[in-house]
This record gives C-alpha cells, sequence and structure tokens, in this order.
C-alpha cells in the first residue's frame, strides 16, 4: 500500500487530516450543545417552589397566564 498517492500525498492527507478535525469539533460542539439543552428542558420540566410544573397556570391563580 502506497501513501505517497502518485505524489499528491502532500495534498490530500492533510486535506483528509483537515476534514477529521473539523468533523470532530462539530461533534463535540453538538454534543455540548445537546448536553445544555438536556440540561435547561430538565430544569423547566421541574416545580419552581410553587407546586406546580404548568407554566401557563398565572401567579395569582386566575389561569389566564397574565
Amino acid at each position: 500500500m502506497t501513501f505517497d498517492l502518485g505524489g499528491y500525498g502532500i495534498y490530500v492527507w492533510p486535506a483528509y487530516g483537515f476534514a477529521a478535525v473539523v468533523l470532530l469539533g462539530l461533534l463535540l460542539v453538538s454534543w455540548g450543545a445537546l448536553i445544555r439543552h438536556e440540561r435547561a428542558l430538565a430544569q423547566q420540566q421541574l416545580p419552581r417552589g410553587t407546586g406546580r410544573a404548568d407554566p401557563l397556570i398565572a401567579e395569582d391563580g386566575r389561569g389566564d397566564g397574565g
């Protein structure tokens, strides 16, 4: 197996390396965003001191959201 690719290996292998780094970066950024969004969603689903998890119920109990 030859890695010089007919003399073009000096251009091809760095391009593969750059593509691998970009894809790895996208994977890490996406994974971090997923974790942040899952945490935010979990916090939104918890009741906030009122014993209710429904954000549409107004603080005064009227149920009209305002």
